[in-house]
């Protein structure tokens, strides 16, 4: 709803809390610094948050024409890719057995 409503701010931090469910000993509210891959609760709502976050800070960038905002937007993309790629590996080996 926030993000629909050009909040980015509130998007933002409700995005970042959510992560701190998706990972365990992850309780930071600076949106610029992203979880690490350990202790993940669970992948795939880590995998749709950080797609989420990227998505805001991409549009927040864009909007204030903010560079440092643009390079984090990538950055979060850069680890959900990652993330995905672990999850299409393990769904794999797992279709396969």
């Amino acid at each position: 709803v926030y993000l629909s409503d050009n909040h980015y701010d509130s998007a933002l931090y409700y995005v970042q809390r959510g992560l701190s469910f998706a990972v365990e000993n992850f309780n930071e509210a600076d949106i610029a610094i992203n979880p690490v891959m350990n202790h993940v609760n669970t992948k795939v709502d880590l995998l749709a948050l950080l797609g989420l976050k990227a998505n805001i800070l991409n549009q927040l960038g864009e909007k204030n024409q903010d560079i440092e905002v643009s390079k984090l937007s990538f950055s979060t993309f850069d680890i959900a890719l990652r993330l995905l790629d672990t999850v299409r590996v393990a769904y794999t080996l797992e279709a396969s057995i």
